[in-house]
C-alpha cells in the first residue's frame, strides 16, 4: 500500500523590492508649533459694563506725567479725526506751557499765550464752557506736571457731571508707563472725587520692554480701586522700529498720511514708504484692536 505523502506547502512569495520601499506607512499626529512673534497682551477685564456714550459728544483728557506717551495717543486720535474729516469740528488743545508737539502735526491746536500757569487755567476754563455750549467734540492734550485740569478740579469736581448734563461724555484718559510713579496724579484725581464713568488706564508698550514690566503698577492699591469703580485697562501698541517714529516726528506727518505713504500738500519732504509704511500700518491696526472695547467713547463713531 503506498503511502500518501503530503504535498510540500510552497513558501510566501517574498515581497518584491518596490513594494517594500512604496508600502505606505502610517504615523501618529504630532502637534507642532513655533512661538508667536509677540505675545498677546492679557488685559484686565472691565469689572462692570463699559458706558456707552454714543449718544453724546466726546472729550478725552489725555492725563499723564511728562514722556508717558499722552501727544503719540493725542497724535492718533486727532489724525483719525482728519482722516474722517471731523477735525475742523473738534476742540484739539495742548496745555503744556513747554511742549508744543502737537500743533506741528495738526491746525488750529488751542494753545496757551504763554508759559505763565495762568493761562493754562484760563484756557480750560473757556473751552469746558464752549464745549458744554457747543456739544463739541475734544481731545485736549495735558502737560506732565501742568495744573491746569488739577486747579479746575478744585473749583468745580463736578464738571464732568455737568458736561455730561450739556450733552458730552468727558474721557478721563491716563497714559501710564512702568514707573508706579505715574499713578501720582490718578491717586490725586481720583481721591479729590474726580471720577468720570468713562476712565480709561491707557499702559503705552512704548515705554516697556513687555506687560509684565507694568505688574507693579498694575499691583497698586490706587489703580485697582479705578478698576473696581468700573475705569476700562487698555494695552497701547508700541510704534516700532525707533527709527521709523523718529522719522515721522522729524517729518511732523500724522499716522493716516504715513499709512497712505503721502505727505501734507505742499510740503517738500519724502513721504514715508514700503515696508516702514507697513509698520505703521500695523500701528494703527494694534491701536484700533486696542481701544475697539471703547469704542463708543472714540469722537468719529
Amino acid at each position: 500500500m503506498s503511502i500518501l505523502k503530503p504535498t510540500p506547502t510552497k513558501p510566501d512569495a517574498l515581497p518584491s523590492l518596490a513594494s517594500m520601499f512604496n508600502r505606505e506607512q502610517v504615523f501618529e499626529q504630532v502637534d507642532v508649533s513655533l512661538p508667536p512673534l509677540r505675545g498677546r497682551a492679557a488685559v484686565v477685564q472691565p469689572v462692570r459694563p463699559v458706558v456707552d456714550l454714543s449718544a453724546m459728544a466726546r472729550t478725552w483728557l489725555l492725563i499723564g506725567r511728562g514722556g508717558s506717551g499722552k501727544t503719540t495717543l493725542a497724535r492718533w486720535l486727532a489724525g483719525s479725526l482728519e482722516d474722517r474729516n471731523m477735525l475742523g469740528r473738534t476742540l484739539i488743545a495742548a496745555f503744556d506751557p513747554m511742549n508744543r508737539t502737537l500743533g506741528h502735526f495738526f491746525d488750529g491746536v488751542q494753545q496757551p499765550e504763554s508759559r505763565e500757569p495762568g493761562e493754562s487755567a484760563a484756557l480750560l476754563r473757556t473751552m469746558v464752557e464752549f464745549a458744554g455750549a457747543n456739544r463739541a467734540n475734544g481731545v485736549w492734550d495735558f502737560g506732565g506736571g501742568d495744573l491746569a485740569l488739577a486747579s479746575l478740579i478744585d473749583l468745580d469736581r463736578a464738571f464732568d457731571q455737568r458736561l455730561a448734563e450739556q450733552g458730552v461724555g468727558v474721557v478721563a484718559c491716563y497714559v501710564l508707563s512702568p514707573s508706579v510713579d505715574d499713578l501720582g496724579v490718578l491717586a490725586s484725581f481720583e481721591q479729590r472725587g474726580f471720577q468720570p464713568k468713562a476712565t480709561a488706564l491707557v499702559l503705552n508698550m512704548g515705554r516697556a520692554g513687555g506687560l509684565g514690566e507694568f505688574a507693579a503698577l498694575r499691583a497698586q492699591a490706587s489703580y485697582k480701586s479705578a478698576l473696581a469703580r468700573g475705569a476700562v485697562e487698555i494695552v497701547m501698541p508700541k510704534l516700532e522700529p525707533l527709527e521709523v517714529a523718529l522719522e515721522i516726528e522729524r517729518k511732523r506727518l500724522p499716522f493716516h498720511l504715513v499709512r497712505d505713504e503721502t505727505v501734507k500738500p505742499g510740503s517738500k519732504e519724502q513721504p514715508i514708504q514700503g515696508l516702514n509704511a507697513m509698520m505703521v500700518r500695523r500701528f494703527l491696526e494694534g491701536m484700533d484692536e486696542a481701544f475697539a472695547p471703547v469704542a463708543s467713547w472714540l469722537p468719529w463713531t
